[in-house]
Formats: C-alpha cells, sequence, structure tokens
C-alpha cells in the first residue's frame, strides 16, 4: 500500500512538472539559466563566420587587429561586434502558435553564425527575424528549438540584420593614414592642369624639397609652414563608402582629374585616383556631383566613393607651397 501511494506521488509531481513546462512554454515564460548564446569573454574570439544565401564572411583575429576575409577590418566595426555577442539575453522558447512558421524561416532565411574560440570549443548558432511577430529568434546548431531573444540595451528588435555579411561594411575606410615622418615622397597630379602638379620628396639629408610639373622641374624648398600642414593632412584620410561606378544613375571620366601618390620611408606604396561624378537627372540631363568623386584605390578596381571636404585638403597645387 505505501509503495502505491509512493508511486502515485511520484507520479503526480511529474505530472504536475510537465504541466508547469507546457503552460511556461505556452506563455513565453523561461528561465535561460541553461541557455546561452552571449559570449562574455569576446577577448578569447579568434575568428567569426556569417553564412547567409550561400555566401560566407569570414573575420579573423589578427594579433591586436582584425582582417575580413583577409583585408584590414574597422576596429569600430569589430568594437561594435564585441557589445552584439556578449549581450544577447535569452526571452523564451518560441510558442507552439507560431513554432511551425519559425522554423520554416530558420530553414530559408535564417543566418549561421560560427563562433572560433582560443580556449573553448567554438560557438554555433543560427539567427533569424521573423518580421511577423517583429522579433529575433536563435537556434543551436543541431538544435530543433529556437528562443526568442533581445540584445540587452538594444531597442531595435531585428537583430539578425547586425550580423552583416557584407564585406564592405566590415573592410577599413581609411585611404592614408601616415605620420608625417613616416612619409618619403608624394606626388599630386593635376591631370586637367598641368601646371598645378607637384611633386615632395626627401633628400639625402632628410628634408622635404618641392618640384612642380607632371614632370619634376627644378626641386627647392617647400614654405616650412605649408609643408607642416600639408604632411598633417596625411593622419588620417578617410572615405564615405565603397562604391560600384557601373551603378545607372552613375557615371565618370575613363581617365581621372586627380592622382595621388604617397610613398612611406619602407617603401610602401599607395595610389589614390580620383574621378569626378556624374548623375542624370529626371530630365536625362547629366550634371556632375559637386559634393563626392569616385576615387580608385591601388591597380585594382578597388572603387570608393569620397567626399570634397575629405579630400580637398590633398588637392593642393605647386603655388600653396612657395
Amino acid at each position: 500500500m505505501k509503495g502505491i501511494r509512493l508511486y502515485l506521488i511520484i507520479f503526480g509531481l511529474l505530472l504536475a512538472l510537465s504541466a508547469y513546462l507546457l503552460l511556461s512554454r505556452r506563455s513565453g515564460s523561461y528561465s535561460p539559466s541553461n541557455i546561452g548564446f552571449a559570449l562574455e569573454d569576446t577577448g578569447n574570439i579568434e575568428m567569426l563566420r556569417i553564412s547567409r544565401h550561400g555566401e560566407t564572411l569570414e573575420l579573423s583575429r589578427a594579433g591586436e587587429s582584425w582582417k575580413v576575409n583577409g583585408g584590414s577590418a574597422r576596429q569600430e566595426a569589430i568594437r561594435g561586434l564585441y557589445v552584439l555577442i556578449s549581450r544577447i539575453e535569452v526571452e523564451a522558447p518560441v510558442s507552439n502558435a507560431i513554432e511551425e512558421r519559425i522554423l520554416a524561416g530558420f530553414r530559408d532565411e535564417s543566418a549561421e553564425i560560427l563562433i572560433g574560440i582560443r580556449e573553448g570549443p567554438d560557438k554555433s548558432y543560427r539567427v533569424y527575424y521573423d518580421s511577423i511577430s517583429g522579433s529575433t529568434y536563435m537556434m543551436a546548431k543541431d538544435s530543433f528549438t529556437a528562443f526568442r531573444v533581445r540584445l540587452r540595451g538594444y531597442q531595435q528588435s531585428n537583430l539578425a540584420e547586425l550580423f552583416v555579411s557584407d564585406p564592405a561594411y566590415w573592410r577599413e575606410n581609411i585611404i592614408f593614414q601616415f605620420h608625417p615622418s613616416r612619409i618619403s615622397t608624394i606626388t599630386v597630379l593635376h591631370k586637367l592642369e598641368p601646371e598645378r602638379s607637384f611633386h615632395l620628396a626627401k633628400n639625402d639629408k632628410g628634408e622635404f624639397e618641392i618640384a612642380g610639373g607632371i614632370i619634376p622641374g627644378e626641386w627647392s624648398a617647400p614654405k616650412v609652414e605649408s609643408l607642416r600642414q600639408y604632411l598633417g593632412y596625411f593622419r588620417e584620410v578617410r572615405f564615405e563608402a565603397y562604391a560600384d561606378p557601373s551603378g545607372e544613375s552613375l557615371f565618370f571620366r575613363e581617365e581621372p582629374d586627380y592622382v595621388i601618390n604617397l610613398e612611406g620611408l619602407l617603401g610602401e606604396q599607395h595610389t589614390l585616383e580620383l574621378f569626378p561624378i556624374y548623375q542624370i537627372t529626371t530630365g536625362g540631363e547629366k550634371r556632375v556631383d559637386i559634393n563626392r568623386l569616385f576615387g580608385r584605390i591601388g591597380s585594382i578596381d578597388n572603387w570608393i566613393l569620397i567626399k570634397y571636404v575629405q579630400i580637398d585638403p590633398l588637392l593642393q597645387d605647386f603655388e600653396y607651397f612657395k
């Protein structure tokens, strides 16, 4: 008799627990203590891979800096990534009422995230934003249970869009970043007005001299204050965005209006070609963009958009230094 009573008590407890879990799932309340997508110790992250729609982006640590698909990554973007993956909080498992739709969304639209960790196992999950419910869901690798999540301190509900798979978002947007003491030569060519072109180069004494023209003419000492100010412009020059000059509403000439060449003391070469942008108005008229230029960095078709106000200080002429 006592054995039967004990079995009934155990059965009752299990039944009550099952009912509690079922009601908790339906009501949306859930203890996230054993479910964690966040990674608090971001210092141990060695790699992060984002895969979406057959395309993969990889961020990898290179000492104190980061690379995106092998190129330099913006440090402010990496800092934002640290905030993102360290503040994810689980709110609740997906409710039964919408589970089928959410799982279908994971199959078709989710992004797969893989985080490589220096000390410990890798972390892998998928993330999906459901526009109907206005919520973001995450699902661990090899799991079929989705959880509604939020980002602590962030008001917007679409967290999936923060896992950006476009390399252009992550790539460094710096054109020049040179301390004046690390510059060896600078050449600025004004293709439409060749007489404004000039060349700056250090002589055997380590002092800058200047020569005018497309082909250097006579070398002389530049005005000290003008030289000091001009070299300071190269400490950091940024551009607005990466660009596609083949866009339907933007056109440019085949030859650049300006070319800037800089060589560092260690022999590193940096070339920037600048092209005017032409826009086609609704009336079919072609107008030059007075605020921006197309830029091509290096010898490959690495196109950028740059504002005149960002690049204009570098486009001085020969007379500026006299």
